[in-house]
Formats: structure tokens, sequence, C-alpha cells
């Protein structure tokens, strides 16, 4: 019942059931119908292979394009205005308990580590390590979560 609560009242919840649900579900029609919701209403364009684990949030849920095979860990939070993009059909691979700011975009074959935040307008083009917090363009690691350097 409370599940329910949240879908009908919270609008942030709502969009992530929605997101998860395209992601693992096999009911195509469905799935069409939700990703055009989204699209029109939030801006938010989702790709038809993603793999997206649970606990994915969008605080501001508006202009965030997620490419067709982006595959996202558990528990990650993407802000506005982010791009998980393409190059030639190759696309990220963004691992658990990862930050996105917005802005922020994420193209090619690029592995995001676990625990990392990536900063507002930065644009990763290469490999990030676990627990990195990455900013600039091209984004450079600018600190180490965890240690006294950890800025955000």
């Amino acid at each position: 019942m409370k599940k329910i609560l949240k879908f009908l009242l919270i609008e942030h919840y709502r969009i992530n059931s929605i997101v998860y649900f395209i992601s693992n579900s096999k009911l195509t029609f469905l799935k069409t119908l939700l990703r055009n919701y989204l699209r029109k209403k939030y801006h938010i364009i989702i790709g038809g292979a993603v793999e997206i684990k649970e606990n994915l949030v969008f605080p501001h849920p508006m202009n965030i394009l997620i490419g067709n095979e982006v595959k996202i860990g558990k528990n990650c939070r993407i802000y506005h205005d982010v791009t998980l993009g393409q190059n030639k059909s190759i696309f990220p691979i963004i691992h658990d308990n990862v930050i996105i700011y917005p802005g922020a975009k994420i193209i090619g074959k690029v592995v995001v580590g676990a625990n990392s935040i990536v900063g507002a307008n930065a644009v990763v083009t290469k490999d990030i390590p676990e627990n990195s917090i990455v900013g600039g363009v091209p984004a450079k690691i600018i600190g180490i979560r965890g240690t006294e350097d950890e800025y955000y």
C-alpha cells in the first residue's frame, strides 16, 4: 500500500518506477507508451536496450538522454541535462552508487567506477576509477571520495 501511495503522490518516485519498468519489462507496447510519455512530458529519452538496476533516482527529471545500450548500476543519481550517449554505437557503463550532476556528458565506451561523482558540465570520454570525483572538459580526476580532498 505504501508503494502505491508513493507512486500516485510523489512524481519523482513515479518517474523512477517507470524508467525501471522500461528497462526490465518484456511488454513492448507498454514500454513504448511509457517511453513516449517520458519524452513528451519530461524530455527524457531512453534507448531500447538499456539495462537499469534498482534505485535509480532523477532528482530533477528534465532533459535526460540515455543511449541505446547504456548500463546503469544500483543506487545511481542522475540530475537534469545529462547525456549518457553513444559514439559510433558504443555505450557507457555506469557502476553502482554513482552521482552524475547537471549538464554532464558521458560519451563512448566509458566505464564509470562505483561510488564516483561526475561534476556539473563535465565531459567524460575516458574511464573513471572507483571512488573518483571528476570534473572539467575533458573530465579529469579532481578528488577521491573518502579523503579530505572530497568536494561536492
